[in-house]
């Protein structure tokens, strides 16, 4: 997948890199207190970690916030 963007609105969908790990755990941890139903968050993060590596993913930036979103996409057939 290229990239897809959206120029009026700002916002830009990307295939994720290595260098963008920390971003994404960021805004994983400052979402975890609205699913009180997940596991610890180093249970959680443990298991994101291993679908980043072996799944296909994507992060959804904002030129001035940096990374904003991200889906993980595992193709189970």
């Amino acid at each position: 997948m290229d990239e897809f963007f959206h120029i009026a609105a700002g916002w830009r969908i990307r295939p994720t890199t290595p260098e963008d790990y920390r971003a994404i755990v960021r805004v994983f941890l400052d979402c975890m207190p609205d699913f009180p139903w997940r596991n610890s968050p180093r249970q959680e993060l443990m298991g994101m970690e291993n679908a980043l590596l072996s799944c296909e993913s994507y992060v959804a930036t904002e030129e001035d916030a940096g990374i904003v979103g991200f889906i993980i996409v595992d193709h189970i057939f």
